[in-house]
């Protein structure tokens, strides 16, 4: 493979770098701070969460015009690769939904204590 240096024409796609960033950012302020702000009940949590889809969405379809872009998601159309891709996806988020459904009933249970 022939190696890319700055003098010979090596571009970094800060567009999709950062439209990644704030999608990502995003999702970890909500994740962060949403139990405690209850939510989409919260305007700051409601921003950010328009900021991520935002930024994801348009990451996407950045990424997918890009000749060289930051992440290929054209290697999601090997079949067995996006099938294992969501199949360590899927799981992750039942985790993180499951973590958060044991502290609502965690919390729910010391109300009731008090």
């Amino acid at each position: 493979m022939k190696r890319a240096s700055v003098k010979s024409g090596f571009r970094i796609d800060y567009i999709g770098i950062g439209l990644i960033s704030l999608g990502l950012g995003s999702m970890q302020i909500i994740l962060d701070k949403g139990q405690r702000d209850d939510w989409l009940s919260s305007d700051f949590i409601r921003v950010f969460s328009v900021l991520m889809l935002i930024g994801i969405i348009a990451g996407i379809f950045w990424e997918l015009r890009q000749e060289h872009p930051v992440i290929d998601l054209r290697m999601l159309k090997n079949r067995n690769f996006a099938i294992a891709t969501t199949a360590m996806f899927f799981p992750r988020i039942r985790d993180v939904c499951q973590h958060g459904a044991d502290s609502a009933i965690s919390a729910a249970n010391d109300g009731l204590h008090r």
